[in-house]
């Protein structure tokens, strides 16, 4: 990962900057192949194996979260009213329908661990199909591990062939896996779903990501 050499903790107008090391190499966002998402597996897993007192967020001086699946259900609670004001009707109620048969059916959480929040190719950085780095840790918390397979699960499994399988055997070979197949199904709705407030909280509905996030809501419930 980057070292912080400084850092500014902004004027009021803008929140903050952090300087850091230049690491090599580029964003791995082009083909994956099945050597590259071991490795991608595998530095998950190293990430997930740093244990926390806590869930949520990683400044002790800021106040945690009573419980991984509380926090979870919060934001969903939370972005409701912004995506029922954008999405059509009959999709809205499915997707909280889908949300509810989905919540609850849930395996204990697997953490608290060190988890990224935003763990995709584009924050992975590689060289000649060696990983060099992981940047943007603007997400990072204590959470549950299952929770980083999401985004990887969209970019990199359901894309590019063999990587699962990959991915999941690098991941094993440092910590057991978490309990993907129970969770994931929730873990992508609420993606999609918390990219649709996303975009309204920012008035960017013209944006592709709303685009992109809208064609995966109805992907996962069937419409």
């Amino acid at each position: 990962v980057p070292r912080v050499i400084d850092r500014w903790d902004g004027d009021g107008e803008i929140p903050g900057a952090l300087l850091l090391s230049l690491l090599p190499g580029e964003p791995a966002n082009g083909p994956v192949s099945p050597v590259l998402a071991r490795g991608m597996g595998a530095l998950l897993a190293r990430m997930h194996r740093v244990r926390l007192a806590r869930f949520g967020e990683l400044d002790p001086s800021l106040p945690g979260e009573s419980g991984w699946w509380e926090s979870i259900h919060a934001a969903y609670q939370r972005w409701k009213p912004l995506c029922a004001d954008v999405l059509p009707s009959a999709l809205y109620k499915r997707v909280v329908a889908r949300y509810g048969r989905l919540f609850r059916h849930l395996p204990a959480p697997d953490g608290p661990c060190a988890t990224h929040a935003d763990y995709r190719p584009g924050n992975i950085l590689v060289r000649q199909e060696q990983i060099t780095g992981l940047i943007d840790f603007e997400s990072a918390r204590g959470g549950s591990g299952d929770y980083d397979f999401t985004k990887i699960k969209e970019s990199v499994w359901d894309v590019y062939p063999g990587t699962r399988e990959a991915f999941l055997d690098g991941y094993a070979s440092v910590r057991p896996l978490p309990p993907i197949e129970e969770t994931l199904p929730l873990y992508e709705l609420q993606n999609a779903f918390g990219g649709i407030a996303w975009c309204v909280r920012r008035g960017k509905q013209q944006d592709p990501f709303f685009a992109h996030n809208l064609a995966r809501l109805k992907e996962l419930v069937g419409d």
